[in-house]
């Protein structure tokens, strides 16, 4: 899910691009009753066999983990899975909790719309990604003819295109039978994974209709953030920022040799575009990211379509959406750090080594106001609409990190954090 690019040029250039599955920072909101889902969650195992994210390494799956704690792999996974389970059970919960507001809630607003405005341009439920699957690969592979005894072979899997129609007709089945607002036929799905009796798509969907999903073998896994970043996208862009900090530095136990990429991806290239000599700071190269947004997330008429070509417009909306998204009452991460599981999701404080890192980060951000120059100054955003009602529509940001200090860093960083 992560596409490494350089652009050669101006400011808005972008390096690092980070692949995303949903663009959605919530504020919190108190808890809510909920039901338990029709369908289980991937297995982390499963996750990882299907999709290559951050979910190894934020959950601290490694032989290099395993032998520095003295444990087995099997020991490993089992703590992972917990951890996993838990994070799964707190996604839910803030998506049942964002689509059924309190009076209260409803009364005082949500921080205006897309446009970050006090209009508030959203139609219809809260939704968050989730990965929808059909997945019946219980056999040990292909069906063998018995011609010894004459038996017929085993009956056929179903195709990926069957498969995903059941997803589809459970969708709105699911929606029908929660009284969901949603439009379930409507729903955009992305495939994601198909195989052997297994097919797999995502799909933004209200947490109550995700729950209320059910069909013979189906499986339903709330996306949060490790499965929502490409991998090595952390360990690249904290070593981007190590490269160039002009104060503190960060250490992550995972993080590779990655010289080379920053090399390619982020080092100060300065062009003598006038062959005299002289080279600008818009000749370099600005690390940035992808964020790709949902199929039906942006709407025809959503307020960004009038714009697609006006720069300085895009930067205006996002910059004021991501303000009041991750603020509340003065703490300009506040929204990010109750809607991270490890920061605030997790109950009974156990956690792991990328786990203690978002911590830390999120520490050291947390006064009034902190990240708004940062937002305001240093990031410059693109919009690029996908094409068909099932492409993923992308948001590229790029970060003037020239002579950025460490809380400029820490808030980008929290900034993928949020997202």
């Amino acid at each position: 899910m992560t596409v490494l690019r350089r652009r050669k040029g101006r400011v808005r250039s972008g390096a690092l691009v980070i692949t995303l599955a949903a663009l959605t920072i919530a504020p919190p909101r108190p808890a809510h009753a909920s039901t338990e889902p029709k369908c289980r969650g991937l297995k982390i195992t499963e996750f990882l066999a299907y999709l290559q994210t951050e979910a190894g390494i934020e959950f601290d799956i490694s032989p290099k983990i395993a032998e520095e704690e003295g444990m087995s792999m099997e020991q490993l996974i089992g703590r992972a899975q917990g951890l996993w389970e838990g994070a799964t059970q707190f996604e839910y919960a803030r998506a049942l909790r964002d689509e059924n507001p309190t009076a209260e809630e409803e009364a005082g607003g949500g921080g205006g719309g897309t446009d970050g405005g006090e209009d508030d341009d959203d139609v219809g439920p809260v939704t968050y990604p989730y990965i929808v699957c059909s997945n019946d690969d219980d056999e040990d592979g292909v069906a063998q003819w018995d011609a010894a005894v004459g038996s017929a072979p085993a009956q056929r899997k179903p195709s990926g295109f069957e498969r995903r129609q059941v997803i589809k007709d459970a969708i709105v089945s699911a929606t029908t039978a929660t009284g969901s607002t949603f439009d379930g036929g409507s729903a955009a799905m992305k495939d994601v994974f198909n195989a052997r009796g297994t097919f797999c798509v995502i799909a933004s969907l209200p947490g109550s209709v995700a729950q209320a999903i059910e069909f013979d073998t189906c499986v339903v896994q709330p996306m949060f953030l490790a499965t929502k970043l490409g991998a090595g996208t952390v360990s690249l862009a904290v070593a981007i920022v190590n490269a160039y900090a002009n104060g503190t530095k960060y250490e992550l136990d995972d993080a590779d040799d990655v010289s080379a990429l920053i090399e390619e991806h982020a080092a100060p290239r300065e062009v003598d575009s006038n062959g005299d000599g002289d080279t600008t700071a818009e000749d370099k190269a600005f690390p940035g990211l992808t964020v790709s947004l949902c199929p039906g997330f942006l709407s025809s008429d959503d307020v960004f379509s009038s714009v697609m070509k006006k720069q300085e417009k895009v930067d205006k909306i996002m910059t004021r959406w991501l303000l009041s998204k991750t603020a509340e009452g003065g703490e300009s991460t506040s929204h990010i750090r109750s809607n991270t599981f490890w920061a605030g999701g997790n109950a009974d404080n156990t956690t792991t080594r990328r786990g203690k890192f978002w911590n830390e980060v999120l520490d050291r951000v947390s006064e009034t106001d902190v990240c708004a120059n940062t937002f305001k100054k240093r990031l410059s955003w693109t919009i690029e609409p996908g094409i068909g009602e099932n492409a993923f529509t992308n948001l590229h940001v790029t970060y003037n990190n020239s002579g950025a200090s460490s809380t400029d860093n820490d808030c980008v960083l929290a900034m993928i954090a949020g997202i």
